[in-house]
């Protein structure tokens, strides 16, 4: 046997499963018993054996199921058997399902202000809440700054833009149920023109020049430059590995008349990434891209003259040629086995030069860092952390990589067990 049983304690009314690993010289004759007495597959005794595995799923458990499971293997070589115990215990008290004493009301604001979305909800045990957007939860960004408190839950959207119109919707869940509750954000918009039923002129943004690749040495100063052109003016947003970029001390972001900017102000292996500036307005919106990369430092070599019996060894100042590597995976993704709930970490060492820039994919579709979902970058190490895995994140997970001298990628299966 590859594995053993493992002792459940199981809820009445809910499922139980048992299941086994194995491995010998087929055929191989599996049968399972309860307390002794031979099971057979049933409406509520599933049976499930292949070549390397045997699963016996319980279904609507009853009190009459306590007791000792065994699963007993044989073939020509001789048996083996392994068994544990179901402990049927009662359903855990459910408590009180989410209610909203005080609804979320639509709201009307200006662009670039700030917009509140408030509620109050009752519940036990404390429901999670969690907020979406035309059906697609919010993703971590500073400008969404959410509060929760027993008195009153709140969803803060700061510097309002066109693209955050729509339905906000707050969901409340905790073991008992779940509530829902909508409201709709609209924009007012600043009339541009003469008579206010003239209405704004719409133009949608686009970039007459565009942000330009950089190399830089180690530690100078960097910057992209791009001027673009819309009506109402678009707002203007940076990303960082089609992550929003965080401004500090050393990288400051900003625009006027036309014109949008990135500064670095001293260049780090940390700054090594693909940059995005991006345009919107209600018309429309425009992105240019660029990478950034560390120059290789200039070297020193000797260089060795003789004449007669003697030498001398002269220092001289060397260029060395830019060191150019096609991206490659020093250690490439594995596949992993989780349990509902916990949490996982995929995690590959790459290597190129310049540094590739990071793409994760799960089943064919690009994932963003969010709240379940935390990507980054430390060193050389390319990791994706989910936290707490049901069966939606149950699939093929792959990170691609790239530089300007090529493309690799790599992909590994996460299996969620049900508990």
């Amino acid at each position: 046997m590859q594995t053993q049983l493992k002792p459940i304690q199981g809820e009445l009314g809910r499922s139980a499963r048992f299941s086994i690993a194995y491995s010998g010289d087929p055929p191989i004759n599996v049968k399972w018993f309860h307390n002794g007495k031979e099971l057979r597959s049933a409406f509520d005794t599933l049976i499930r054996t292949t070549e390397k595995e045997s699963v016996l799923e319980l279904t609507k458990l009853k009190q009459a199921h306590e007791g000792e499971y065994a699963c007993r293997l044989g073939n020509v070589a001789g048996q083996v058997e392994s068994s544990a115990n179901l402990v049927i215990v009662q359903p855990a008290a459910k408590g009180v399902a989410p209610d909203f004493k005080q609804r979320l009301s639509d709201q009307r604001v200006q662009q670039n202000s700030t917009a509140v979305f408030k509620c109050a909800i009752v519940g036990q045990p404390r429901p999670t809440i969690r907020w979406f957007k035309d059906g697609k939860e919010l993703p971590n960004d500073a400008r969404y700054q959410m509060t929760d408190s027993d008195n009153e839950t709140s969803l803060a959207i700061i510097d309002i833009l066109p693209p955050d119109s729509g339905v906000y919707e707050c969901v409340a869940k905790n073991t008992a149920g779940e509530a829902r509750c909508k409201a709709r954000l609209a924009l007012i918009l600043a009339k541009t023109g003469k008579a206010a039923e003239a209405g704004p002129r719409l133009e949608a943004p686009r970039f007459t020049t565009q942000i330009q690749p950089l190399i830089v040495e180690e530690g100078k100063a960097a910057e992209f430059r791009a001027n673009y052109s819309g009506s109402p003016e678009p707002a203007i947003r940076w990303y960082r590995n089609n992550e929003p970029v965080k401004v500090n001390r050393s990288l400051q972001v900003g625009n006027a008349n036309g014109e949008a900017w990135l500064r670095i102000s001293d260049a780090r292996q940390e700054h090594v990434a693909e940059y995005k500036c991006e345009a919107n307005n209600p018309a429309g919106k425009a992105t240019t891209v660029a990478n950034l990369v560390l120059k290789p430092i200039a070297g020193r070599i000797a260089g060795t003259t003789g004449k007669g019996s003697g030498t001398s060894t002269t220092i001289v100042e060397a260029k060395s040629a830019p060191v150019s590597k096609t991206p490659q995976f020093l250690q490439k993704l594995s596949s992993v086995n989780a349990r509902q709930g916990e949490n996982v970490k995929l995690v590959a060492e790459i290597d190129g030069d310049p540094q590739p820039t990071v793409t994760w994919i799960f089943n064919g579709r690009q994932l963003y860092g969010g709240r379940d979902h935390k990507i980054s970058l430390v060193g050389n190490q390319a990791i994706l952390e989910i936290s707490r895995v049901s069966a939606a994140n149950q699939g093929t997970y792959q990170v691609n990589i790239k530089n300007p001298n090529g493309t690799a990628q790599c992909e590994a299966k996460l299996n969620v067990q049900s508990r």
